[in-house]
């Protein structure tokens, strides 16, 4: 029993190390341009359970490097990386979602997602939610939470969400901006 415990342990390591070598690969055939190899390896490695190559997967049918354009299993990837918490993931397909791209354009479904990475503490999510309230797209328009959620992209050193909590804060009163700010200093993510 202890040496087949053993040899287990060495076969999970050995598939480890091979896993990090594909993945190598993948990177390295994406970064020299040969999105064809790239994609090949980032499939091999999804279907894995890899849930980077997943992600990777759901940009690649988005932009249509190594293959053709397929927002339907861009989304289809993007989700099942979401389902298991990848947050570059959860963001993407909030995205399909707001576009209506491989899946109904779905606002509320945009939010929800753009909320489970926001709250986690991802830059780009935390803008494209503050973009929803400031719209009242998916959610009631509510310019001192688009203030907020762009005050935290911001905090995150993102340029744009600076311009665009700027931009916002001319419809809040002092003393909502004080409370906003003071809530925007003190505010920590979430762990899930």
């Amino acid at each position: 029993m202890g040496r087949l415990l053993r040899l287990w342990g060495v076969a999970i390591l050995a598939f480890a190390i091979s896993a990090a070598a594909m993945a190598q690969e993948a990177f390295q055939a994406y970064a020299h341009h040969d999105y064809a190899d790239a994609y090949k390896g980032f499939e091999k490695l999804a279907s894995n359970g890899d849930l980077n190559a997943m992600n990777n997967l759901g940009l690649m049918l988005v932009n249509g490097q190594g293959t053709t354009v397929n927002y339907g299993a861009a989304a289809d990837w993007f989700e099942k990386a979401a389902n298991q918490g990848h947050l570059s993931a959860i963001n993407n397909l909030g995205t399909l979602y707001e576009l209506g791209h491989g899946r109904q354009q779905n606002y509320q479904m945009a939010a929800q997602y753009y909320r489970l990475a926001a709250d986690r503490g991802m830059g780009d999510a935390q803008f494209n939610l503050a973009a929803l309230y400031e719209q009242g797209h998916g959610v009631a328009k509510d310019p001192m939470q688009a203030y907020i959620w762009y005050g935290l992209a911001a905090r995150s050193g993102d340029a744009d969400a600076k311009a665009a909590q700027a931009k916002v804060k001319s419809d809040l009163s002092a003393n909502i901006l004080g409370s906003a700010d003071a809530f925007i200093k003190s505010w920590q993510p979430t762990s899930k």
